[in-house]
């Protein structure tokens, strides 16, 4: 399970946050990170200029443990 945050204003900026619950018993920390650094998550936008960007993230680099 997880959860979805937005917040869309076109005029100023957009703010996006997914959150999502994995289950993992029996394995510490980096466990899980080598697990994720296969899994790559692909953001894109469009500048105020009109320009498009992309940036590529490597999950088990940005990977947060609550």
């Amino acid at each position: 399970f997880g959860s979805y945050i937005t917040n869309d204003n076109p005029l100023k900026s957009a703010y996006y946050e997914d959150e999502i619950v994995v289950f993992s018993r029996g394995l510490d920390e980096q466990a899980i990170k080598n697990l994720f650094s296969f899994s790559e998550v692909k953001v894109s936008w469009t500048t105020n200029k009109g320009e498009n960007k992309e940036r590529v993230f490597n999950l088990s680099e940005v990977i947060r443990f609550k």
